[in-house]
């Protein structure tokens, strides 16, 4: 789906745009068997490498889980993983380093991961919204279960963060709520969608650009790492 197309649906365009650009980054980098941890609907599959063997996994069952099940429990062997693929999850786990230690076990020796997760944001999938994570509260939690880290990369900043919250209060969420009380049901995300296209238009290059001058009010957090303990 083009810029266009996705800003014609989406009133979240600019976070979903921004996490859009960083998995072009890094999911051509994983390889083999892919595991999809969370992987909804499977948005990232397509930029992976075509040889990738795909497995989607999420614990809520849809059309693109082949497997459900919890992170904190993944239901493969020890280094049966060649690559994982991990985005906006981590913070609705309980036990984060729980989860880690999981990747850690089921990837093999030189198997990397990549992951997303939200440093600012509001409460989401409530009540399931348990952390929110600086770029050195990841790096600890991927370094204690012996992964190396080859890149973190800030997703985002103030800009993007304010700019889709008040995007979101101001003119999605009353628009939905208007459709909602005079009882149409369907469309409504597009409607928002719509009605937040003119801003949205005029925010996301605004945010690209003096988002880069940010370096502390990250919206999120992307990295890259390899698994470098044997186990």
């Amino acid at each position: 789906m083009s810029g266009w197309e996705q800003m014609l649906t989406d009133y979240l365009f600019i976070p979903h745009r921004l996490r859009e650009l960083m998995a072009r980054r890094y999911c051509p980098l994983l390889e083999g068997t892919v595991l999809d941890v969370g992987c909804g609907l499977s948005q990232y599959r397509s930029m992976l490498p075509s040889s990738a063997r795909y497995i989607g996994m999420d614990i809520t069952p849809n059309s693109q889980t082949a497997i459900v099940a919890s992170a904190l429990h993944l239901p493969f062997g020890d280094s049966s993983i060649d690559s994982i693929l991990c985005s906006e999850v981590l913070e609705h786990l309980p036990e984060p380093s729980d989860a880690i230690a999981e990747m850690q076990r089921v990837l093999r020796r030189g198997g990397r991961v990549y992951l997303t997760t939200p440093q600012s944001w509001g409460l989401h999938y409530e009540p399931h919204d348990y952390f929110r994570y600086t770029k050195y509260g990841l790096r600890y939690l991927f370094e204690k279960h012996g992964f190396q880290i080859e890149e973190v990369r800030q997703i985002g900043g103030l800009f993007s963060y304010f700019s889709v919250r008040c995007l979101e209060l101001l003119v999605a969420n009353p628009v939905m709520s208007l459709l909602a009380a005079i009882g149409v049901r369907r469309g409504r995300y597009r409607a928002a969608a719509l009605a937040a296209l003119p801003l949205n238009v005029v925010l996301y290059p605004f945010c690209r650009l003096v988002d880069r001058f940010d370096r502390t009010n990250a919206y999120g957090w992307a990295v890259l790492a390899r698994k470098t303990l044997p186990g």
